[in-house]
């Protein structure tokens, strides 16, 4: 074989493969990265079992909630919460906070009435500084993009009325969801269930 500068034709040769090996890798994975791109059907963004909101933000629909990933029907207690049915500051006596006015929680683990819910609670946002400066400090920004409690599990998992407190190791918080969306003490993925072992 000829050698040309140290190097031989089979070298170079073989250099030329590797090197086509290396580009064809890289082309396939842009071509992979790609195409998933185009997985997503522009004509329900959020798939086919959730809706999407006037925020932009994949919901259940109505009449249901989010429970270990997928939506569920929302099923009646028997408390009418119909308007009129409590007015807010009144104190009525209630069993879950559906049976309670805007902006009030049900204290069921205490006096089972009606009480007012944190300051910032259920307020929309899109990043932590819509909640700063008020009880609920965390922006829950993966689904429901509303200001929540956090902080639970160093509270002995207290939450402010009938709140569940959920521990997420993930985002390195603990917070307190509505209890509908933790039926049977499942909280949402990927969230433990911190019980409650104190009164506030």
């Amino acid at each position: 074989m000829h050698r040309i500068w140290g190097v031989t034709r089979y070298d170079q040769h073989r250099e030329g493969i590797r090197r086509m090996d290396v580009e064809g890798r890289r082309l396939a994975l842009l071509l992979a990265i790609s195409l998933c791109g185009c997985l997503v059907d522009s004509g329900a963004p959020c798939g086919a079992h959730l809706r999407l909101d006037a925020d932009g933000a994949c919901v259940c629909p109505e009449g249901s909630a989010l429970s270990d990933g997928a939506c569920v029907p929302v099923v009646d207690d028997g408390v009418d919460d119909s308007a009129g049915a409590c007015e807010a500051g009144a104190g009525c006596a209630c069993t879950s906070s559906r049976g309670c006015p805007e902006g009030e929680l049900c204290d069921s683990h205490d006096s089972e009435r009606c009480v007012a819910a944190p300051s910032g609670l259920g307020a929309p946002c899109s990043g932590a500084a819509e909640c700063a400066g008020t009880e609920a400090t965390f922006c829950e920004s993966f689904s429901t993009r509303t200001c929540v409690v956090q902080g639970c599990a160093a509270r002995a998992g207290v939450c402010p009325g009938d709140l569940v407190c959920c521990d997420y190791a993930v985002i390195g918080t603990s917070l307190c969801v509505p209890s509908d969306l933790a039926p049977d003490g499942g909280c949402p993925a990927p969230g433990q269930l911190v019980m409650r072992t104190s009164s506030p």
